[in-house]
C-alpha cells in the first residue's frame, strides 16, 4: 500500500492495486482510502478525463461532494466501485433547478437530524488558495483578436441571428488556415455592448490564474492583477466591482468554434469533431463562500477556455510578469487598464514576430474605444501611452522610443529594441 493523491479531490489518500475477476479474465483495479471521499474502487484513475470529456474538473468536484455525503455508507469491506456508469449517474443526479437544490438541502438536514428540534450545521464550501497572480498569459492568435474587436453590427448579427464569422490566418511554416465562430447565447451584459479590450484583459487574467492551478479567484485578487499586483490590500470600489462583474458576465457568453481546418492537435471538445461549444471563459460566480477564513465572492473556473486551447495548439501565446502593469502615477480606471494591457501586448507581439517597431496612436485609440474622443481625452491617452513606454524602458523591455508627427499632429511611437 502506498500514499497517492486522490484522483477525485486531490487530497493525500491510501492507495493500492488489486485484481478483480471479470468474464474476460482478471483485471488490475485501484483502491483508495481518502479522508474526504472515503473508501472507493476505480478501474483506472486515468479514466476520469475520458469519462468526463471536457468537464473533468467540474464533474470530479460533483463526484467528490457525493462521495463525502455518502462516506458513512462505505468502508474497507464495502467500498463503492466507480465504474464509468456510476460516475455518469452521479453527475446526472446533481441538482440543477432551485427546487432540486432545496430538496437536496432538506435531505442533507434530515440525514443528520438525530431528534426533533436538533441543531444541524450546514457546512459551507471552503476554499484555500493563494490568489496572487504573478505571470500573465495573453493569446496572440487572430481568432482571439477578431473576437475581442468585432464591430457592433457583426457582433450582434452573430449573437442574435447565429451568423458565422470567418477568420483567416497564417500559422507556422506559412500554413494558411480558416476557422469560424458563432456567438450562441449570452446574458444581458452581452446584449449591452460587444466584447472589448477591457474584457480581454479580464479574460487574460482569469486564464492566467487557472493556468497557475488556481481553482478560482476573488474579484479583489483579479483587480490587483489587472493593475500590476502592487498592493495586496487593494480593494474594489463599488463601481470597479460592477465593471468587473459586467465583464465576467459578457465573457460567459457561449461560443461555437469550428476549427476543422485549423489544427489537428486539438482533441474533440464537447461537440462534434472539429467543433468547440463552450463559454468564452468557462466559469461561475459563487457568493458567500469561505475563502481563507473569510466570507467572500469568488470566480470559480469550470474548465479551460476554448480559445486558450486553440491558441496553445497553434503555439500563439505570449507571457509577461504582472509587474509590467504596475506603472507609477496611473489611476486604475477601466480605460487606463485597457490601454496598459493593449499597448504592452502590442510591444510583446512586435518582439515575438519581429514586426515593424511602430505603434500608431490611432491604432491604440481604435482598440481602446477612443477614436471619437475629444482632443483632450486623446491627449491624456497619449500621455498614458508614453508613460507605459518609459516603464517598459526602465524594465529593459525596450531600449528607447520616440514620437513621430504627421501633418503637424502626433502620429506614432517608434521603438528601438
Amino acid at each position: 500500500m502506498t500514499t497517492e493523491k486522490c484522483p477525485i479531490c486531490g487530497k493525500e489518500a491510501k492507495h493500492d492495486w488489486f485484481e478483480r475477476n471479470a468474464e474476460d479474465g482478471n483485471r488490475l483495479e485501484e483502491w483508495f482510502d481518502c479522508p474526504h471521499c472515503g473508501f472507493y474502487e476505480i478501474p483506472k484513475s486515468s479514466m476520469l478525463p475520458y469519462v468526463f470529456s471536457d468537464k473533468t474538473e467540474q464533474n470530479t468536484y460533483y463526484v467528490s461532494c457525493y462521495l463525502n455525503e455518502t462516506k458513512s455508507e462505505h468502508d474497507s469491506n464495502n467500498p463503492i466501485r466507480l465504474s464509468s456508469e456510476v460516475l455518469n449517474t452521479i453527475v446526472r443526479q446533481v441538482p440543477k433547478t432551485v427546487e432540486d437544490k432545496i430538496e437536496r438541502l432538506l435531505q442533507y438536514i434530515n440525514h443528520r437530524t438525530r431528534f426533533f428540534g436538533d441543531d444541524v450545521e450546514v457546512q459551507m464550501e471552503k476554499f484555500h488558495f493563494n490568489t496572487r497572480v504573478t505571470k500573465l498569459i495573453t493569446l496572440n492568435d487572430k481568432l482571439t483578436k477578431t473576437l475581442f474587436s468585432l464591430p457592433a453590427d457583426e457582433y450582434y448579427d452573430s449573437l442574435q441571428n447565429g451568423t458565422s464569422i470567418a477568420v483567416n490566418e497564417t500559422v507556422s511554416r506559412g500554413k494558411k488556415i480558416q476557422s469560424h465562430f458563432t456567438l450562441k447565447s449570452g446574458g444581458f451584459a452581452a446584449l449591452r455592448r460587444p466584447l472589448n479590450e477591457f474584457d480581454r484583459a479580464v479574460f487574460d487574467t482569469c486564464n492566467s490564474a487557472r493556468a497557475a492551478n488556481f481553482r478560482g479567484i476573488t474579484p479583489d485578487s483579479l483587480f490587483r492583477a489587472l493593475v500590476g499586483g502592487k498592493n495586496k490590500n487593494t480593494r474594489l470600489s463599488p463601481d470597479q466591482s460592477a465593471t468587473i462583474f459586467d465583464s465576467l458576465e459578457r465573457l460567459m457568453t457561449v461560443i461555437e468554434i469550428d476549427f476543422s481546418q485549423t489544427c489537428e492537435k486539438i482533441p474533440k471538445y464537447n461537440s462534434a469533431p472539429g467543433k468547440i461549444t463552450a463559454q468564452i471563459l468557462p466559469c461561475q460566480i459563487l457568493e458567500n463562500v469561505l475563502v481563507n477564513g473569510q466570507i467572500t465572492t469568488i470566480i470559480e473556473f469550470i474548465d479551460e477556455s476554448p480559445l486558450l486551447k486553440i491558441a496553445r495548439a497553434k503555439k500563439q501565446l505570449l507571457t509577461y510578469p504582472v509587474s509590467l502593469l504596475n506603472i507609477p502615477k496611473q489611476n486604475n480606471t477601466p480605460l487606463v487598464i485597457t490601454i496598459k494591457s493593449y499597448v504592452i501586448r502590442r510591444v510583446l507581439e512586435i518582439i515575438a514576430h519581429n514586426m515593424t517597431p511602430t505603434i500608431t496612436f490611432a491604432d491604440v485609440f481604435k482598440h481602446c474605444e477612443l477614436s471619437d474622443a475629444n482632443r483632450f481625452q486623446q491627449r491624456d491617452a497619449r500621455k498614458i501611452i508614453l508613460d507605459i513606454m518609459k516603464h517598459l524602458q526602465s524594465n529593459g523591455i525596450i531600449k528607447s522610443f520616440e514620437t513621430t508627427k504627421k501633418d503637424g499632429s502626433y502620429y506614432s511611437v517608434t521603438i528601438t529594441f
